[in-house]
């Protein structure tokens, strides 16, 4: 909303199609999100105990096979993968195409804002190394004392219609929550492919008697 304005001509098409891509974006990530945090995650219920031929110690009570229990929710949850901090409940039988999918959408977003923002400081490149060599100006020579102005003149100075810590903030939170965000992604799909979840794997890796 404060830097795209400047990004992009209100007298062009690709104005209106990029505030289209980003409501498209920001809805299904926050669908997605919602639906992750509200959505039983796939709880152990009275029907499924009698089904099943494992026993939980903490539960005191039947579940089904690949059910594992949560020390953080304190109940079995089916086809549990793990208990996500980020959206405050499991992942489990139920809710975890949800989590995929957020996962989807929001590594897509921060890829198109990145991209976005990339291309533009390239383009204007050479624009923005000029308002470099003004913002520091007539400022005294370059030294541990006087480093601090210079400082505050390049972060406060505008740079083809937008400010250096915006841009840089953007750059360096997006390219760090893109890398996290993709990874848990392609972690996710690697394991549905192989039919299996975090716990699965996990056991599956564990040295036998142990």
């Amino acid at each position: 909303v404060y830097i795209y304005p400047q990004f992009l001509d209100p007298n062009e098409a690709s104005f209106y199609v990029h505030w289209c891509l980003c409501l498209c974006f920001w809805a299904n990530t926050n669908l997605n999100y919602a639906e992750a945090v509200l959505r039983d995650p796939g709880f152990v219920g009275p029907s499924e105990c009698g089904a099943a031929g494992d026993f939980c110690q903490r539960c005191q009570q039947g579940k089904p096979a690949g059910s594992h229990h949560c020390r953080i929710c304190r109940r079995c949850v089916q086809n549990m993968d793990h208990h996500c901090p980020f959206i405050g409940n499991c992942v489990g039988r139920s809710n975890r195409k949800a989590f995929v999918l957020f996962l989807f959408w929001s590594a897509s977003s921060l890829a198109y804002v990145l991209t976005i923002t990339t291309i533009y400081c390239f383009d204007h490149s050479e624009a923005i190394v000029k308002h470099v060599h003004e913002a520091i100006d007539h400022l005294p020579p370059l030294k541990s004392t006087t480093l601090a102005f210079y400082l505050h003149r390049l972060i406060n100075h505008k740079y083809v219609g937008i400010h250096l810590h915006a841009v840089g903030f953007l750059l360096l939170l997006g390219s760090v929550t893109f890398l996290m965000t993709f990874s848990l992604l392609i972690q996710q799909i690697r394991l549905i492919c192989e039919g299996q979840t975090t716990i699965s794997r996990l056991q599956a890796q564990r040295p036998r008697g142990k």
